[in-house]
């Protein structure tokens, strides 16, 4: 047998449109599920961005879920509460004698803390380089608050957007879906 016949015996030609229910059902079943993951933006209060950012902005607008909110909050606060220390990393120049005993044996004094741990695995191994480089570009607005960073600018640079309207929505979906991401990575 031909591979043309086999196909054509695992068809089945409908007889008419009545036939075509059960998959309509399903197509429906499936949109309403869709209906159901609706985006409801909202300005809440208690997780206000530092006034005058680019987040700030879109905040504003309503174009935030409580959910990236909260995780935009979340990473916020392991930037600030992160710290470490990398231990000496060169020697003092000058003339070394080794006295050969062993008897000063130093520990390394490296360590990190939960939130630099945390940084580190969203920024290495959850985000994707150009998340990494929108993330930091955020932050660095957040921290420096002086706005040299635009939405309209993001839209523009990563989906070529050059009139200000449809940058400008499009810098808002870059930022909606980076902030998903930090919030699938905190559980949020």
């Amino acid at each position: 047998m031909s591979k043309r016949t086999v196909a054509n015996k695992n068809q089945k030609v409908l007889r008419d449109f009545s036939e075509l229910k059960p998959i309509e059902n399903r197509i429906q079943m499936l949109a309403i599920g869709i209906y159901q993951i609706q985006f409801r933006g909202e300005a809440k209060e208690d997780f206000r961005p530092k006034n005058g950012t680019q987040v700030h902005r879109v905040w504003k607008m309503c174009k935030l879920d409580e959910r990236q909110q909260i995780a935009w909050q979340l990473f916020l606060d392991d930037v600030l509460l992160a710290h470490g220390k990398s231990g000496a990393v060169c020697a003092a120049y000058g003339d070394y004698h080794d006295n050969g005993n062993g008897d000063e044996f130093k520990a390394p004094t490296a360590y990190t803390n939960r939130h630099y741990d945390n940084l580190e695995r969203l920024l290495m191994t959850h985000l994707s380089r150009s998340e990494r480089a929108l993330l930091v570009d955020l932050l660095q607005d957040a921290l420096k608050g002086n706005s040299s960073l635009q939405i309209e600018t993001i839209g523009l640079i990563r989906s070529g957007y050059s009139d200000k309207v449809s940058a400008r929505a499009a810098g808002v979906v870059h930022v909606q879906t980076l902030l998903s991401r930090v919030a699938d990575f905190f559980g949020v």
